[in-house]
């Protein structure tokens, strides 16, 4: 360190910079500058101390930069890397990306949360930190909890997991499931600013590599009967493997709310009610609307969203609508331009010349039509006692009337688009039929050409099949459409259009796409029914913590996608060096100075030292 000394000789003042060396426990000091007499000093500097003193401190800071610089010697005659007893060559690069997903762990307080989970309890290892490493690896890498632990020595911390201890931690997890995520709810509004006035809705099924679906257990205490989650159950990619149900329900801004696990032979419709009930509670009986697929909004489900000053707005299928309804959407008046709403027939949308630039604007617009639907159905919940012919009474469904519109828009852009795919699938089909491939034998999926293919009458035992034509022509007819059922005021008793309610209905409609991305979090292997659930909690936890970062980012003014925020806390790697310092092996990136400001928490530096990476650490836990 450097320090000024003064030194009075004939009636004037003599200014040195000295330095102050320790060698053992010896400390010297020894003259480094001589900055001169005060009076010739005076001359130029209107303090000549207070000039000593700033040279002083200039010479402090780059002894403190020097002090802090490492320097390495190289051995270039070829020193061997330390020799281990593994089988498999092993990185010591270590990933402290994760210091800012622990960030936002901790200010949901799940180690207070866990504290008290696991009172009165004895566990070999923190319940706490397994869980926020398999938080970390879920987001990072989305793999097998085995793969998991194989690479816990990857992380800073280097947690030493046992496969016992990850088993224990899960079946406590389980215990508490729903307790779990309502905790996660109520802090969640303490990390950011929540908007809950829309609920969106979605059920995935998760399948497993068995044969055989769980068997049913029976409570000899209470006589329940409870089915093994595993089970056989429809999906859309036609495996004949047992599945798990999950619902999940989501905020406006992708956050989300709770989830809800189902036997995979459970009906999609009949988990939605239960779960929005339990997220109305948590809500403090808040009104929102209910945004969900056409799968997930069945007139009962519409009904209950329709009871007390709540709304909905879902997907309709407009080949499911009666006959009247859709003779009122393929009448192509009543149409009116989303951009101006001016007058506007399907038939001027489908015939003006795309290619001409005039019409850009108009090629990227739509036109919208809005059908009142009002219809009788049972209202959930209500019972009325009624009187059958023979004279006996019995409890049924009350109905009522069910008042909701049917929004239908009309898009040349998603006309075109929807024509095109059915051509190159019609295509596919003729070449099947001139290489005299068998129909029956082909794979079916959601896209299966095979449904324009349909068998020829023929009295002979050869099966002859043709393109099916009408098939055909009744899924054009649908291009370009589509439909949107909501109980939202989108047209007054005069029968004007609110267009800021119906803005208000297509942006809420828009925003599904967020929860049917988010479900690829979710694969799993376990058997166990609590580490299936454990499982699954961890892997909405992911979800969770994703999410928040990305709010986060969004209240800052910054924007990342989930695989930009993935990718760029996974290269966040440092390798020790000489000297028990670490070297990044990252460079710097708007995400990293964005990282920084929402956290306060920097990663910026070349070179750490293992006790300020611990406080880093420290801090964040």
């Amino acid at each position: 360190m450097y320090k000024v000394t003064a030194i009075k000789k004939s009636n004037d003042v003599y200014y040195y910079i000295q330095q102050t060396v320790r060698k053992g426990n010896k400390v010297s000091s020894h003259t480094t500058e001589k900055l001169g007499k005060h009076s010739e000093l005076l001359k130029l500097y209107d303090d000549p101390r207070q000039y000593a003193e700033d040279r002083c401190a200039e010479l402090n800071r780059e002894y403190d930069e020097d002090k802090d610089a490492l320097h390495i010697t190289v051995d270039t005659k070829g020193k061997n890397i330390p020799q281990t007893n593994e089988r498999v060559v092993q990185s010591t690069a270590l990933n402290v990306g994760y210091f800012y997903l622990q960030y936002v762990l901790g200010k949901l307080k799940l180690k207070k949360y866990f504290a008290g989970l696991s009172k009165d309890r004895q566990f070999e290892y923190d319940p706490y930190d397994i869980h926020r490493f398999l938080v970390y690896d879920r987001i990072m890498y989305p793999r097998s909890k085995r793969q998991t632990g194989l690479h816990l020595i990857n992380y800073y911390e280097k947690p030493d997991i046992k496969n016992h201890s990850l088993l224990r931690y899960m079946s406590l997890l389980a215990q508490d499931y729903d307790g779990y995520l309502e905790y996660l709810f109520d802090m969640t509004s303490q990390v950011v600013r929540r908007d809950l006035s829309v609920c969106y809705y979605d059920c995935s099924n998760v399948y497993y590599e068995i044969d055989f679906a769980d068997e049913e257990w029976t409570d000899e205490t209470t006589g329940e009967t409870i089915d093994g989650l595993r089970q056989f159950g429809v999906r859309k990619d036609h495996r004949p493997n047992p599945i798990v149900e999950m619902g999940l329900m989501m905020d406006s801004e992708g956050i989300p709310i709770t989830m809800s696990l189902h036997p995979g032979n459970t009906g999609e419709q009949i988990t939605a009610i239960p779960l929005e009930r339990k997220v109305i509670r948590m809500l403090n009986e808040k009104d929102v609307i209910y945004c969900a697929d056409a799968g997930l909004g069945s007139y009962s489900i519409r009904a209950y969203n329709s009871l007390n000053c709540r709304h909905f707005v879902i997907t309709q299928s407009l080949k499911k609508l009666s006959g009247v309804l859709r003779e009122a959407v393929f009448d192509h008046t009543d149409y009116y331009l989303w951009s101006d709403h001016t007058a506007k027939t399907v038939d001027e949308m489908k015939s003006f010349d795309r290619s001409d630039p005039d019409n850009r604007n108009l090629y990227n617009d739509k036109i919208y039509k809005v059908i009142p639907a009002d219809t009788l159905t049972e209202l959930p919940g209500f019972f009325e006692t009624k009187t059958t012919s023979t004279g006996k009474t019995k409890q049924v469904k009350t109905k009522g009337m069910l008042k909701q519109w049917i929004v239908v828009t009309f898009s040349r852009k998603q006309f075109e688009y929807q024509r095109a795919i059915r051509n190159r699938q019609i295509e596919r089909a003729r070449q099947l039929l001139a290489n005299a491939v068998d129909p029956e034998e082909i794979r079916k999926s959601s896209h299966d050409v095979r449904r324009f293919i349909r068998r020829k009458k023929n009295n002979g035992e050869k099966l002859e099949y043709e393109i099916d034509e009408e098939r055909i022509k009744d899924e054009e007819q649908y291009d370009g459409y589509y439909g949107i059922a909501t109980n939202l005021e989108v047209m007054n008793s005069k029968g004007q259009v609110d267009k800021a309610v119906l803005t208000r209905v297509f942006e809420t409609a828009a925003g599904r796409w967020k929860i049917e991305a988010d479900f690829r979090l979710t694969e799993t292997w376990h058997q166990n029914p609590d580490r299936i659930k454990a499982h699954f909690l961890i892997c909405y936890t992911s979800l969770l913590v994703r999410s928040l970062v990305e709010k986060l980012f969004k209240d800052a003014g910054a924007h990342y996608t989930p695989e930009e925020i993935a990718e760029s806390l996974r290269n966040m790697m440092v390798s020790p060096i000489e000297k028990k310092m670490y070297i990044a092996n990252y460079e710097g990136a708007s995400i990293l100075d964005d990282f920084q400001r929402i956290t306060n928490v920097s990663m910026t530096k070349q070179y750490y030292g293992p006790t300020t990476l611990d406080k880093i650490v420290k801090k964040l836990l």
